[in-house]
């Protein structure tokens, strides 16, 4: 007899993380290579004069806000886990919060917030997992009707 909630408690735990890493990954592509909020627009279409000639006098890009000059925000968000072992994003560091909630102010955007197709991408990787499951389950079933046996 299979264990179907204990199966699915495991299983979900594993998923959990693997939709979270691709989050995040997407998440990071997004705000600190592209330079998007979660709607898929600039955060800001130039940097001020002064911090523009800050980031090319240190080789860095100046054609859009990228929230990426020395790394330091993109490093510190992360995958973490709660002390009940729940996986969580975010940062570890206060100063990453404070940046986070200044340039969301300052620009006026949602940039830290996934996007309806982040979104979607963390439903369709549950599904197909959800769908490989259930691709054990029943043939695991199938097989134990096949051959007579009752486990």
């Amino acid at each position: 007899m299979i264990d179907l909630k204990n199966l699915v408690f495991r299983r979900k735990a594993k998923w959990d993380g693997q939709v979270l890493i691709n989050l995040l990954a997407r998440m990071k592509q997004r705000i600190h290579n592209e330079g998007k909020d979660r709607f898929g627009n600039l955060i800001s279409p130039k940097y001020s004069s002064s911090w523009a000639q800050v980031r090319r006098d240190n080789g860095r890009q100046i054609g859009y806000v990228d929230l990426e000059f020395m790394g330091d925000l993109r490093r510190d968000f992360q995958l973490g886990t709660k002390a009940n072992g729940e996986f969580v994003l975010g940062v570890t560091q206060d100063i990453s919060a404070l940046k986070i909630v200044a340039n969301e102010t300052r620009f006026q955007k949602e940039i830290y917030t996934p996007t309806d197709g982040e979104v979607d991408n963390l439903v369709e990787v549950y599904t197909d997992n959800i769908i490989e499951l259930f691709g054990e389950i029943f043939n695991g079933i199938g097989k134990n009707l096949k051959d007579g046996s009752s486990s």
